[in-house]
């Protein structure tokens, strides 16, 4: 409960200068000066609501966290969820008073969730709601390996919405988002889009669990330079938000040698592996943890 409380001081000027009579001097307006404090005060018995409520995104769960209270009587935590923020909520776990963690398993991806959390304990006293409005899109991801373009096309690109148990598809399907290729010329590997689908290289030494949501600016369309260890951001033509990082790529050169003894670099065999999220529902940027613990 809130109370606010008025504290007046009265600063008696007359009573330094001229005494403490009331005879010859009165208090005026400019002789009070009044501060207005905010105090927060819990009753005896209420039960402290959970703060910094917050979620990670995962592949078909939902994490939810917040902050213990550790108020005397707390038996455990309640953890609320609904598919509507005004809707109804069903209980669907309880922890103990050390635990600040829940993982709802019980989810699909693409569909949104809300989550509250309350504090309890065994003689019936519950605290309300938590305050803040937590939400969540759990998202699939995997791992796939993508052949060069040329030497093997019909295992060189990936269309993030349709990943099929994490397998490759031919490079010139229409719904093909990325595909690897090595442009011999330069001796540089690419990842090319021909869809319309765009990306952006978020640099190095980060995982794709570092990217809680997609950038909304600064893609480019065509191609881009890949590196291995590298994490890229994709916005697929079909408003899909996708992330994925090379793990690991292998090319391997060969000379060539011409009949008239000129000699080139050409490949033999050319793939990148990737670790990949994308989020389902359309427009949603949300791809995966704010953190990887608290």
């Amino acid at each position: 409960m809130r109370q606010f409380f008025v504290i007046g001081f009265v600063l008696l000027v007359s009573c330094f200068l001229f005494g403490c009579g009331w005879d010859d001097s009165v208090a005026t307006k400019s002789d009070t000066d009044v501060i207005e404090v905010e105090v927060e005060v819990i009753k005896p018995g209420v039960l402290v609501i959970p703060r910094g409520v917050t979620t990670d995104t995962g592949d078909q769960f939902v994490r939810v966290w917040w902050y213990a209270t550790y108020q005397e009587g707390v038996d455990g935590y309640r953890i609320y969820c609904s598919n509507s923020l005004y809707g109804e909520y069903d209980i669907i776990g309880e922890v103990a008073p050390d635990v600040e963690y829940f993982d709802d398993l019980d989810v699909e991806n693409g569909v949104t969730y809300y989550y509250f959390v309350s504090a309890f304990s065994n003689d019936g006293r519950e605290s309300d709601l938590s305050y803040e409005e937590v939400e969540d899109t759990p998202r699939p991801e995997g791992v796939v390996k993508l052949d060069d373009y040329i030497l093997n096309p019909d295992f060189s690109g990936f269309d993030f919405t349709r990943y099929r148990d994490n397998r490759s598809q031919p490079w010139a399907r229409p719904d093909t988002d990325i595909y690897f290729g090595v442009d011999i010329s330069i001796g540089t590997p690419f990842i090319y889009s021909a869809n319309g689908s765009i990306f952006q290289d978020l640099g190095g030494d980060i995982s794709i669990y570092n990217v809680d949501s997609a950038p909304q600016t600064d893609y480019v369309e065509g191609y881009i330079e890949a590196f291995i260890n590298h994490v890229y951001a994709v916005h697929t033509v079909d408003d899909h938000y996708a992330v994925f990082k090379i793990n690991d790529m292998f090319l391997d050169w060969y000379v060539v040698e011409g009949e008239d003894g000129e000699e080139w670099d050409d490949i033999s065999e050319a793939w990148m592996e990737i670790e990949w999220a994308v989020q389902l529902q359309k427009g949603n940027p949300e791809l995966a943890p704010g953190r990887d613990s608290k």
